[in-house]
């Protein structure tokens, strides 16, 4: 009986919200069929047409939190006529094929970007709209959304494994042809039907009080998480001894270390705010945090800024600091304001990522100013800027600069266009660069604190003159076999070790260890420059001893220094000609 009463209430919970989200509920599963069209047209490979189902579909699923925040508005405003409520509608579909048409164009950086900041911004003006603005308890109304979102993400996966369990049985058991896609058609239609249909039933349609916050969430943040950032900041504040001690600023990590402690913490005292007047610990935690945090902060906000200083403005670099600043607004508030109204936190950060991705103090429009600025001063120093043309330097740039420049031309190919690059001819290309600027043009560079470097050989593909030589193997340590053979001749390349190894009828008739070599070519061309075209010559070896004669030519090599500066060699692809003597 039990059983079955649970089973009525799921059900009754269902329709309920159907019944109460139906736009909602029907925009969610256009998205999740546009999906599966994607999909089933990728693989039948109809030219662009899975792209057009993909861009149908986030136009779809960005009209989902506009649908929430109407119903919301709708549910607070009951004097609305039922016209206002069908014209909001049509406007909102007005807004999502204008979207589709003019601001999905691509599935580059800028698109998908914008496309995040304004679904991010969407979503939170649907949760504030419930209680938007003079309305109590808005915490607890969080909680209880935050509850029913993990409650429906265990629903989720127990269905999808059952009905995995099912389809495996049948194609094992009783031999029924499974489609291959099915599998992950079933997780789709779950994620995109059935999760938003249980989620949408537990959305809280009534005033919520004290007794409402959940006790298991209560007791992860009270007892668990709130203990944890407490040992953290002590961590912090030591590291920040450190620094202030050793005089030793590191500009790299302190900023994420700091910044997502600081969201995590704003996000906990948010949720706790409830149980302030009732638990001593949480009120001594909030007052205390909101004040020790922000020095915390402004270690963060100067690490940024030695960043900014050197390397200019990008859109990580800004969402970082945009991010910061509304963590910094948010303590302060805490601690200035008598009367706390949490409201604004959803509020503010929606307008934030609005502004963000919109306009022009977007992300976009300030990195390219910025990075502009950057390139402008390096080529007036060399006196590259003449009757308002880009010329070719009157001497030669430095390394560094030739970096800084390199840097500057992939952030504008891989970011936006070399066209939003102010100063560069018209139809200009990175095969340009040694014609403009005197050097090539470089793919790698420091990634992860390694600075990454590539030689590779100026005609890598032959012709291979093989006179003199009975033998040739071509080892590709990326993806090829690492022991060739031929006849009785066995050829192995040790990756790890560097080590070739040459045996004729099972006799070992010389060894080599390569990496004396390959560190020889690298300190050979050490530079600030980490992508070169090589001589063929310079990436030759020759050797011999009594029984054989060999002949090497690197075509490629691939590899980074640490921070140490210690070499490491990721790849290498070579030419082994041989001959026995």
């Amino acid at each position: 009986m039990r059983l079955l009463k649970l089973l009525k209430n799921m059900l009754q919970s269902l329709y309920n919200s159907v019944k109460r989200f139906p736009v909602t509920i029907s925009l969610s599963t256009l998205t999740t069929v546009l999906v599966i069209m994607a999909i089933e047209a990728a693989k039948i490979k109809t030219g662009n047409l899975s792209e057009v189902y993909i861009r149908l579909g986030m136009a779809t699923a960005l009209g989902i939190p506009i649908s929430l925040l109407f119903k919301f508005v709708f549910e607070r405003v009951e004097k609305l006529s039922l016209g206002a409520k069908v014209s909001s509608y049509i406007l909102g579909g007005v807004f999502l094929v204008l979207y589709y048409l003019f601001w999905l164009p691509d599935f580059e950086m800028l698109a998908i970007t914008r496309y995040l900041g304004v679904t991010l911004a969407l979503y939170l003006l649907a949760l504030a709209a419930p209680y938007c603005y003079h309305r109590a308890n808005f915490e607890i109304y969080i909680t209880r959304l935050i509850t029913r979102f993990i409650i429906t993400l265990v629903f989720a996966g127990v269905l999808q494994m059952g009905l995995y369990a099912i389809l495996t049985t049948l194609n094992r058991l009783l031999g029924v042809a499974i489609y291959p896609n099915l599998y992950l058609y079933i997780w789709i239609i779950i994620l995109g039907v059935f999760a938003p249909v249980h989620f949408l039933g537990g959305v809280p349609s009534s005033n919520l009080d004290r007794r409402d916050f959940p006790e298991v969430l209560k007791v992860l943040l009270v007892y668990i998480i709130m203990p944890l950032l407490a040992i953290y900041t002590s961590i912090l504040y030591i590291y920040f001894a450190k620094i202030i001690i050793t005089l030793q600023w590191p500009v790299g990590l302190v900023g994420h270390l700091v910044l997502w402690y600081a969201v995590i913490s704003t996000i906990t005292i948010f949720l706790v705010t409830p149980l302030e007047k009732e638990n001593k610990w949480v009120k001594t935690f909030v007052f205390w945090f909101t004040k020790v945090v922000l020095p915390l902060l402004v270690m963060m906000f100067f690490s940024l800024g030695k960043r900014i200083e050197a390397y200019g403005v990008t859109e990580n670099r800004y969402y970082v600091l945009i991010l910061g600043l509304w963590v910094l607004g948010t303590m302060l508030y805490w601690n200035f304001s008598r009367r706390r109204k949490n409201i604004i936190l959803p509020l503010s950060l929606a307008i934030l990522a609005l502004i963000s991705v919109c306009g022009p103090f977007s992300a976009y429009a300030i990195s390219i100013r910025s990075q502009t600025n950057r390139f402008y001063n390096i080529v007036t120093k060399y006196d590259m800027l003449r009757d308002e043309k880009l010329k070719t330097p009157k001497t030669e740039i430095s390394d560094p600069d030739k970096k800084e420049i390199n840097e500057i031309i992939k952030y504008f190919q891989s970011n936006h266009t070399l066209k939003d690059l102010k100063y560069l001819p018209e139809d200009f290309g990175v095969a340009q660069m040694p014609e403009l600027f005197g050097f090539e043009y470089q793919r790698y560079g420091r990634i992860g604190g390694r600075q990454h470097f590539f030689y590779v050989a100026q005609n890598p593909t032959g012709p291979l003159g093989i006179k003199d030589y009975d033998y040739l193997f071509g080892f590709y340590t990326f993806n090829k076999p690492k022991i060739l053979s031929d006849d009785e001749i066995i050829a192995e390349y040790d990756t790890e070790r560097k080590e070739l190894k040459i045996e004729y009828q099972g006799e070992l008739i010389y060894q080599i260890n390569l990496r004396d070599y390959l560190n020889k070519i690298y300190e050979n061309h050490r530079s600030s420059l980490t992508s070169q075209t090589l001589e063929n010559k310079e990436m030759e070896i020759i050797n011999e001893n009594d029984r054989a004669k060999i002949k090497i030519l690197f075509t490629h090599i691939n590899g980074y220094t640490d921070s140490k500066n210690e070499i490491e060699f990721t790849s290498e692809e070579f030419y082994l000609l041989f001959m026995l003597k």
